[in-house]
């Protein structure tokens, strides 16, 4: 009887434990976790100070990115994203008199949804709290990225995007973006 009792418990536990190493079925098969490193071209009135910049993004989703083996479910899914951009300024002159725009750090922290229109590609909609640093002083704001990725392999894609940012003290800025993506 002792023997019967373990036998069964120990098949309970283990079917217990292969049910719970699989996805649901409805479960895309993607990765959670992206970086992505690139450039942005400052547009509109940000470009008449500001040259191009570098950009780094790190994106989490539950399991959305990457190829896809089936298209979720659920049309949209929760995803998460911070970076880092830095444009550098340009040099001009002035009234006879060399003048050059400081570096302009912009740092975020957002939140939004992620769509897959197809197995090799996603859209990103994210927003939230943004901060700049701009010659020593700091300003708190909003902005928003929207972006497109297209796999070309299994781990990497090309990411299209543009950007908008929103401060107190400053005019909107837009900026158009084309970074690498990988995903793991």
């Amino acid at each position: 009887m002792k023997k019967t009792a373990f036998v069964l418990i120990s098949s309970l536990f283990s079917i217990t434990w292969l049910w719970a190493q699989t996805s649901p079925p409805d479960h895309p098969n993607g990765a959670q976790s992206s970086v992505a490193l690139g450039i942005n071209i400052p547009v509109g009135e940000f470009s008449e100070t500001h040259l191009a910049g570098i950009s780094s993004q790190y994106s989490w989703s539950d399991r959305r990115f990457g190829i896809l083996s089936k298209l979720p479910k659920k049309l949209f899914g929760f995803m998460a994203a911070a970076g880092i951009d830095y444009y550098f300024g340009k040099k001009e002159s002035v009234a006879g008199y060399d003048y050059t725009y400081g570096g302009y750090l912009h740092l975020y922290s957002f939140g939004g949804v992620i769509y897959n229109p197809s197995k090799k590609g996603n859209i990103t909609f994210t927003a939230g709290p943004v901060m700049n640093i701009y010659k020593g002083a700091t300003d708190v704001g909003f902005g928003f990225i929207l972006n497109g990725s297209s796999y070309f392999t299994g781990k990497i894609a090309v990411t299209p995007g543009i950007m908008y940012t929103k401060y107190d003290k400053a005019n909107a800025l837009w900026a158009a973006s084309c970074k690498a993506t990988y995903i793991f």
